[in-house]
């Protein structure tokens, strides 16, 4: 949250208290809103498209959808969960949970080859840059 000229701290403390009822808070400067809500706000869209895109592909493999988006979901809520929890960071989570040869660094190497690093990345600057413009 960035806070305007005019507000004081009790406001500031009052609203960062009501927001704090629903999530965290952080309080940064206003230039920063746009990558803040492009990677918090916009993430959770891409979420979905992940968890979509996971189920999609155990459907393909033969499972049913209503388990495979049930498996999905809880992937990404315990992979949540465990950077929230814990403080690390997610690279050392991930090498925590991926075997030699095994079936989940074969799934990163795919990934990898189709650049998921890098068209993460971009999606977050084009949604700051377009953030940005429609501030304007």
């Amino acid at each position: 949250m960035h806070l305007g000229e005019a507000t004081t701290v009790n406001d500031g403390e009052l609203i960062a208290d009501l927001f704090g009822a629903v999530g965290k808070v952080w309080k940064m400067d206003e230039k920063l809103s746009d990558a803040a809500g492009a990677v918090g706000g916009a993430g959770t869209a891409f979420a979905y498209i992940a968890i979509e895109a996971m189920a999609d592909g155990g459907v393909v493999a033969g499972l049913p959808r209503e388990i495979c988006l049930s498996l999905a979901s809880q992937a990404f809520y315990g992979a949540a969960a465990m950077v929230m929890k814990t403080g690390k960071h997610p690279g050392q989570l991930k090498d925590q949970v991926v075997s030699p040869g095994g079936i989940t660094i074969a799934r990163i190497h795919e990934l990898e080859k189709g650049a998921f690093r890098a068209s993460m990345m971009d999606t977050v600057v084009a949604a700051t840059k377009r953030s940005h413009e429609m501030s304007q």
